[in-house]
């Protein structure tokens, strides 16, 4: 869906691999200043997580292939950012993107099986109440678990059998 996005743009691929780049640093850097913002690590921590997210050739490499592996890297980055703000300084608004986030994520991959965990960590730890904190987990969760109904329910229109192959 996102090539087709893309397509209606543009044909050329190094559009793709500079919008993959540039979102995947974006969404690196959001993580980096939330982190320096709510952490406050020494100056000498800052310089290197700093360079090594700014010069680090892996982004650049991931970037050049058309795969979601950029998206999702770059969404997990957002997903994670969004976690620290919920841990660090909780709203009901940082609950819903987050698990708006965690559904990107696991469409894109379904490495993202496991988010719905760390999210539940997370929220657990955060200074939502307790009612806060079970629609948060319970939100997160829910979504994945409509995910996999929706993707198993397109496999038994195309096989015939309801399954879902998360690591097939």
């Amino acid at each position: 869906k996102f090539l087709r996005l893309v397509s209606v743009f543009t044909h050329t691929d190094g559009t793709v691999v500079t919008f993959q780049y540039s979102f995947m640093q974006l969404s690196a850097l959001i993580f980096l200043f939330s982190l320096f913002y709510l952490l406050r690590p020494a100056n000498s921590i800052r310089t290197s997580l700093l360079l090594f997210f700014i010069f680090n050739p892996a982004i650049l490499y991931m970037s050049n292939y058309i795969s979601a592996d950029s998206l999702f890297i770059g969404f997990s980055f957002l997903w994670l950012t969004s976690l620290l703000w919920i841990i660090s300084q909780p709203t009901p608004g940082q609950g819903i993107a987050q698990a708006i986030l965690l559904l990107i994520c696991f469409t894109l991959r379904y490495n993202a099986l496991y988010y719905p965990i760390i999210a539940a960590v997370a929220i657990l730890l955060s200074k939502y109440r307790w009612y806060g904190k079970v629609a948060g987990i319970g939100l997160s969760f829910l979504l994945v678990a409509f995910s996999i109904r929706y993707t198993s329910g397109k496999m038994k229109e195309l096989s015939g059998q309801i399954q879902f192959s998360p690591f097939g």
